[in-house]
């Protein structure tokens, strides 16, 4: 378990107060680091990292859906993130900037 002064100190550099700070410690514990500390099979970071990767899709969707009126679902459902913020549908054709000033981080 990470140290409370630590988790302090972290907040205080990020200038950002964690409400949860369990979810903090959970956040940063590797699963080979829990194994190895014989920790429960749950205190690891790979059920954050699934609620992560479902909010990340739910995002990416409405965002291609919002974007791209005219483009049917097999067209949404098969194309692919080129990893620089461009759709790229199966035609191979990119779209632009969809992710562009959808990411706001609100401290309050």
């Amino acid at each position: 378990m990470i140290n409370r002064d630590i988790i302090k100190e972290f907040e205080e550099n990020i200038g950002y107060c964690f409400k949860n700070k369990n979810y903090l410690c959970q956040a940063l514990t590797h699963s080979s680091y829990a194994n190895e500390m014989r920790m429960s099979k749950l205190a690891n970071n790979e059920r954050l990292e699934f609620l992560g990767d479902a909010v990340l899709e739910l995002m990416s969707s409405e965002n291609i859906y919002e974007n791209n009126p005219n483009m049917y679902e097999g067209e949404m459902k098969n194309g692919k993130m080129n990893g620089r913020g461009k759709f790229i549908p199966y035609n191979g054709i990119p779209i632009e900037g969809i992710f562009k000033n959808d990411v706001k981080v609100s401290s309050s």
